[in-house]
């Protein structure tokens, strides 16, 4: 691959926060299902 003038833009940051009513809740992902909770 040849090294031009048209770069590529970088990925976009990944979405930490989200604003909703004013109010900053960080995305956490959904926890996988832990089989050792269930007994």
């Amino acid at each position: 691959m040849t090294r031009s003038t048209n770069i590529p833009p970088p990925p976009p940051p990944p979405a930490t926060t989200n604003i909703r009513g004013g109010n900053i809740i960080p995305q956490r992902p959904p926890a996988p299902p832990n089989p050792q909770i269930k007994k």
